[in-house]
């Protein structure tokens, strides 16, 4: 692998790290917001975070193309070719700050999954309540104590508006 590829790859790893983190920060205030419901000042986190996500994907795909031009084994990973190299070309702090990119990643994704888990029980939560209030009949099939499916659900409205 020329120098100055390792060193753009280098580079875009710890741009990536800190990437990471500033979304990672991000995600956490989402959800903070998500707890409080300050719906108004969610579209700005939003917008932040496609930011943060397109930055980080443009990176990786430009990683990749600096990895598979290097000529590393493009028919199996490219990532796992690259660690592999740095392993045996003693650049062990390289493959170091890969593993703590590759940890942020991982994070940031869990953090976005139980945000994108408290956005759907909110929505299902109202969901419920606006049929409630219009009397709309929600039936969820329920097993008997003999094992017949049973309708269950809302039967009236509580009240008129």
């Amino acid at each position: 692998m020329r120098p100055e590829i390792l060193n753009q790859v280098a580079d875009s790893i710890e741009h990536d790290i800190v990437a990471c983190e500033k979304l990672f920060h991000l995600l956490v205030h989402e959800r903070g917001l998500l707890a409080e419901r300050a719906f108004e000042l969610l579209d700005l986190i939003i917008q932040e975070k496609s930011d943060w996500l397109i930055k980080l994907e443009h990176s990786a795909r430009q990683r990749h193309t600096w990895l598979v031009e290097s000529g590393l084994n493009t028919q199996a990973d490219p990532a796992a070719a690259f660690l592999k190299w740095l392993q045996e070309n003693q650049h062990e702090t390289l493959g170091e700050r890969w593993e703590i990119l590759k940890d942020q990643l991982a994070k940031c994704q869990d953090a976005n999954e139980i945000n994108g888990k408290l956005i759907h029980r909110g929505q299902a939560t109202h969901q419920k309540l606006i049929g409630i209030l219009r009397g709309q009949n929600h039936q969820t099939l329920l097993y008997t104590g003999k094992g017949i499916k049973k309708a269950a659900g809302y039967a009236e409205p509580i009240g008129k508006a």
